[in-house]
């Protein structure tokens, strides 16, 4: 049976809102990417078949996933997100440079996120 990779683009970040915004290390989604999120996760016509979830260490991306396919991450599915610093972008911008892992843990191993995100590949300096 042949495999299907689907990509999804993160959504908008603060960094997509001006140049200035671009010294921003890792930076969030704003409200407009969370909404863009939520329409994608009610949108999306091939969720039923996904059977990974696969993400760049960036926090826009890692949020990205986890707000447009909150039916994978969540029971029954309960899908981890694996983290790929492979993915990461290539740019030396602030913005484009990920969180150490003690950053990225704290933001997505505790609380909410807790267990839906795989960070195993994730080591220093990855970034």
């Amino acid at each position: 049976m042949p495999t299907t990779i689907y990509f999804v683009r993160h959504a908008q970040g603060f960094h997509n809102l001006n140049a200035a915004n671009h010294s921003m290390p890792d930076p969030l989604l704003t409200k407009h990417g969370e909404s863009q999120c939520a329409a994608l996760a009610t949108s999306f016509p091939h969720t039923d078949q996904i059977t990974h979830l696969v993400a760049s260490p960036l926090r826009r991306t890692l949020l990205t996933t986890l707000l447009s396919f909150p039916s994978l991450v969540e029971p029954p599915k309960s899908l981890k997100i694996i983290a790929l610093p492979e993915l990461q972008e290539t740019s030396d911008a602030p913005c484009d440079t990920g969180s150490a892992p003690e950053v990225l843990e704290h933001d997505f191993g505790l609380g909410q996120y807790a267990g839906k995100v795989d960070l195993s590949r994730v080591e220093e300096g990855w970034n």
